[in-house]
């Protein structure tokens, strides 16, 4: 099986009980997310606390699921949550004070992140590989 045949759970099956205030399910439908949600705003990690961004994102997801509205596709809450975070992100880089246009090429580089997608770890940059290498090579025996 390739990694783009990996299919990923839909974990909009914990919305009935999130919306029911079921802490559990929440906490469950975050250890599912978290990855995703962290992946998603890659782009950004550089310029924002990621850290600080994906707890905030949660904060409000748990308060907004009771009143979220599905619309059938797959990983709805999920989908939210990353557009919460990502406008999170982008409002720290405007608090920042980074230039527009930066912002801009953030925007687009989070833009091609697909939460369905398999969180399977990326092969690194063939010149960090390249690099680590060279240095794992040096060291003493």
């Amino acid at each position: 099986m390739t990694v783009e045949q990996v299919r990923l759970p839909d974990l909009d099956a914990y919305l009935p009980r999130i919306m029911a205030g079921d802490i559990e399910a929440f906490g469950s439908w975050l250890a599912g997310a978290e990855s995703r949600l962290r992946d998603s705003l890659r782009s950004f990690a550089i310029r924002v606390d990621v850290e600080g961004v994906v707890q905030e994102t949660a904060l409000r997801i748990w308060q907004i699921a009771p009143r979220f509205l599905d619309d059938g596709q797959e990983n709805g809450l999920l989908r939210l949550a990353i557009r919460v975070a990502r406008n999170l992100a982008v409002s720290e880089l405007r608090r920042y004070r980074t230039e527009p246009t930066e912002i801009d090429r953030l925007e687009r580089e989070a833009q091609t992140y697909d939460p369905t997608a398999s969180s399977v770890p990326r092969m690194p940059d063939p010149l960090l590989a390249q690099r680590i290498e060279e240095c794992l090579g040096r060291l003493p025996r």
